[in-house]
């Protein structure tokens, strides 16, 4: 796996574990719509790389906002 596709894999997690946002019943703030938006932003934004043991590096995550 490449830096891109490992940063792509990462990414999707993350922007899972917050789904539940986005469901119709619930009104997203402002800080959990940037989040989401700079999460999918990364792959045209970031230039990642793996190290050694095949983690990322040279990338900043966004901060998760409160639920």
């Amino acid at each position: 796996m490449n830096a891109m596709e490992k940063l792509r894999e990462d990414r999707t997690s993350k922007l899972c574990r917050c789904d539940r946002w986005a469901l119709v019943d619930r009104t997203m703030t402002d800080e959990q719509k940037a989040y989401r938006q700079e999460l999918r932003d990364l792959p045209a934004t970031a230039s990642p790389e793996l190290d050694a043991d095949g983690k990322l590096i040279g990338i900043t995550w966004p901060v998760k906002p409160d639920e």
